[in-house]
């Protein structure tokens, strides 16, 4: 794993984009942290700080099982 340093996190894969904000861009990713196990599928908003990182906001991670669930949920409520 390649960790940012200063960061408990890597971003494995980015999934989309959901909204494409300059200032804050809410991303799919899918992420390892360090101190879990099993990758996680994260939504949340992302920024950019004074030196040009980017930064984790306000956002939900899951488990794959608990993204399936939502997405079943997704699928019901919007057919």
């Amino acid at each position: 794993m390649a960790f940012v340093e200063g960061t408990d996190y890597e971003i494995i894969e980015k999934i989309g984009v959901i909204r494409n904000s300059e200032k804050s861009p809410i991303e799919l990713n899918n992420i390892h942290y360090a101190k879990i196990d099993e990758d996680r599928i994260d939504l949340r908003k992302w920024y950019d700080d004074k030196n040009g990182d980017h930064k984790m906001a306000k956002g939900v991670s899951m488990t794959i099982e608990e993204a399936r669930k939502l997405r079943d949920l997704l699928d019901d409520y919007l057919d």
